[in-house]
């Protein structure tokens, strides 16, 4: 009698435990539709508006207002591509369909791969872009993984900083862990906004300095990225002097 309880404690106890992750499956999808139908739809109208007005008026327009209608379309079509990037990323995450692959990955490497992939964006913006990433920085982490968190860090001090501004990074190494920085002279983020920064359910989200969209994903992706490497991010900002995102990873990998 004793072995056939505890057997049906066991069994509805293991039923609770589907019954949430079902539960908390369903909020995420959820969440997922509700991202794709808000943040989704402002940029597939500005495409959608630009394109109408080039073809509509395509002979009466002048060459430079031409070429200003084909550089918006270009601009709307890059924020809906990193949008749908981070869609995707984030929907195989919750699925299980990302596979953690860990192996020697040099950061700086990554940093300068990123900062190729945005120069366009840092050019535009006339931003200063200081990158203090020591050579030769090698550990043990998934390569894609930390590439897509340096990509979404960078991209969002980008997206922030006006103008004008300063963006640096940098890293530090002990015995026991690896940090690297990205710091920007942006528009700072309230404190009481910081810790929902990365949780889904605020869905927390606002367009940069020149109105480019954002989804709110890229962090939370950050966020479970780096933890799956056995890391955390730290951030300490200050509205309208800027903010600091710092990625702590083993030095030795997992």
């Amino acid at each position: 009698m004793i072995h056939d309880i505890t057997e049906r404690m066991a069994i509805e106890e293991k039923k609770k435990e589907i019954t949430n992750e079902l539960i908390e499956l369903n909020k995420n999808k959820d969440k997922f539709f509700s991202i794709i139908a808000h943040d989704l739809k402002s940029p597939f109208q500005g495409l959608l508006g630009f394109s109408e007005l080039l073809d509509d008026d395509f002979y009466e327009l002048n060459d430079e207002e031409k070429k200003r209608f084909v550089e918006n379309i270009r601009t709307t079509s890059k924020i809906l591509y990193n949008l749908v990037e981070n869609l995707l990323q984030w929907s195989r995450l919750q699925s299980g369909r990302i596979q953690f692959e860990p192996d020697e990955i040099d950061i700086h490497t990554l940093v300068n791969r990123s900062i190729e992939i945005l120069k366009a964006n840092i050019q535009k913006k006339k931003i200063f872009l200081e990158n203090k990433i020591s050579k030769n920085s090698v550990l043990t982490a998934d390569e894609i993984m930390i590439q897509q968190v340096i990509q979404n860090l960078l991209s969002n001090a980008i997206k922030f900083t006006p103008a004008g501004g300063k963006i640096s990074l940098f890293d530090e190494r002990t015995d026991h862990v690896y940090k690297f920085t990205i710091e920007d002279t942006g528009v700072g983020i309230p404190q009481e906004v910081v810790p929902e920064l990365f949780n889904i359910d605020s869905h927390y989200t606002t367009n940069g300095t020149e109105n480019e969209n954002g989804t709110g994903l890229g962090l939370i992706l950050c966020k479970e990225f780096v933890e799956r490497n056995g890391g955390k991010i730290l951030v300490e900002s200050e509205v309208g002097k800027g903010s600091k995102f710092t990625v702590v990873l083993p030095a030795k990998g997992n």
